[in-house]
């Protein structure tokens, strides 16, 4: 009876060390494609005098990671603590003030027009993020930057996954709901965060 158990324990700790390496394997992740330095969180007054919106933009570079030429996926969102998602669109007068908030001499590109074009190897983009005007009862929120590794790869044992990992920039401002432009961002925390299942792909049935 003793040697069943002792055999039968042995068992479930050998699928359990299975699983767990499968898992661990997964969780190494795709190479990066491209590393993402972030600017500043700020609000930018987009119009002319009395008429025109505060919106909340933020800066970055993309700089190609791998030796080859990359197309990057690039995707960011913001989501507020409110439960509020806002989206990355462009809008011309914005960008204008942008640039003359960050002392810039030209535009920088708009996440769909890095998408539309090749990075080569070593090269880098200065780009913009648009979220417009983010809920004024928002203290805290979180910028997702999607599309900086390589959402498919092999682990050692050739299997191969697919994953959703998202760079996590957490920000959070103080006050009230009036004058926000006013309010000082300030960033909490910067991680990578695996958003979804790790899923492998092309199982064998």
């Amino acid at each position: 009876m003793k040697k069943n158990l002792l055999l039968g324990v042995a068992g479930a700790a050998i699928v359990a060390f299975a699983a767990l390496s499968g898992a661990d394997s997964a969780d190494a992740g795709g190479r990066q494609l491209v590393k993402f330095a972030k600017g500043s969180m700020q609000p930018v007054f987009a119009g002319s005098l009395g008429k025109g919106v505060t919106n909340y933009v933020l800066d970055y570079k993309l700089t190609n990671a791998v030796s080859d030429a990359v197309k990057p996926a690039i995707r960011l969102e913001l989501r507020t603590e409110t439960g509020k998602t806002f989206g990355d669109v462009y809008d011309a007068a914005t960008w204008r003030a942008a640039k003359d908030a960050l002392g810039r001499k030209d535009d920088p590109s708009s996440a769909s027009a890095i998408r539309g074009a090749d990075l080569a190897a070593g090269a880098a983009v200065d780009g913009l993020a648009n979220f417009g005007a983010i809920d004024p009862n928002a203290d805290k929120f979180d910028v997702r930057v999607y599309g900086l590794w390589d959402p498919v790869f092999r682990d050692r044992q050739g299997r191969t996954w697919h994953e959703t990992r998202v760079l996590v920039l957490s920000y959070s401002r103080s006050g009230d709901e009036y004058d926000r432009q006013m309010d000082p961002i300030r960033l909490e925390s910067s991680k990578e965060e695996i958003e979804g299942d790790v899923v492998q792909l092309h199982v064998a049935k």
